[in-house]
């Protein structure tokens, strides 16, 4: 059995919430809400995944958010 953090398991809940709509937009407001976690926690996880990996695409704007960049 794998142990993961909890950091590592809300990042593939995030993750897979985005992969679910593929080409759309979420801002973290709309990831938090549908994920159920903190919107902290969703803002910290996201600025982590686009700083240090390329999984998702930060569009900034009237029709920004957070995209994945990888099918």
């Amino acid at each position: 059995m794998i142990k993961l953090s909890k950091m590592t398991d809300y990042a593939i809940v995030c993750l897979g919430t985005l992969s679910r709509r593929p080409g759309y937009s979420m801002s973290a407001t709309e990831l938090s809400r549908e994920t159920g976690l903190t919107l902290y926690t969703v803002q910290k996880l996201l600025k982590i995944l686009v700083s240090k990996s390329d999984f998702i695409k930060a569009n900034r704007g009237a029709f920004g958010g957070y995209t994945l960049n990888k099918n």
